[in-house]
């Protein structure tokens, strides 16, 4: 089995691990993440299924270090042809409880050749192109309870790598800036 692990620490004091295991096509088929705060024993295991229509779905489970048992949401992600999350749903108790919708542009990712970046699932950082708008949507009792999102404008280097970023977050009155460098 083929995994990776993410680490994150404060001071020494350990306070998060991620653990990915994928399967022979280096794909993610579980993922577990534990909390180490605060002396809380909490891991959210997920186990990742993959359909032939470019579906993926997700069950979510939750225990301490020693087992995760305790079934969680369940979820589906749709794909678009270069693995990146076009939509995602979650449901809880089988009913829908959040939607994300995204849209990328054709351009290169700065986390393009980031080796293991193109196997995980969410966050700006794990794609081949750039994400430019990102809507979700939250339900409660089958009622629109909020909607937040963001989006991002780009410059383009002659390689077509992103040199600057303007977001601007769904209800926020300014948008945030990054710039990116590469050696």
């Amino acid at each position: 089995m083929v995994s990776t692990k993410f680490i994150t620490t404060d001071d020494g004091v350990l306070h998060r691990q991620e653990l990915y295991e994928y399967d022979n096509q280096g794909r993610v088929i579980v993922s577990r993440f534990y909390v180490h705060m605060n002396w809380e024993d909490r891991v959210i295991k997920t186990i990742y299924t993959y359909n032939p229509d470019n579906t993926v779905l997700c069950q979510r489970f939750t225990g301490n270090s020693a087992a995760q048992t305790t079934p969680g949401s369940s979820g589906k992600i749709w794909l678009n042809i270069n693995g990146q999350v076009l939509k995602s749903e979650d449901y809880v108790n089988g009913g829908l409880s959040s939607r994300v919708v995204n849209t990328y542009d054709d351009k290169n990712s700065a986390f393009k050749n980031a080796v293991g970046f193109d196997k995980l699932y969410g966050g700006e950082n794990t794609m081949t192109h750039n994400l430019l708008t990102s809507t979700t949507t939250y339900w409660s009792n089958e009622i629109v309870s909020q909607v937040d999102g963001f989006s991002n404008t780009f410059t383009y280097n002659e390689e077509g790598y992103p040199i600057t970023r303007e977001s601007l977050t769904i209800g926020a009155s300014s948008p945030s800036f990054s710039q990116y460098f590469y050696e």
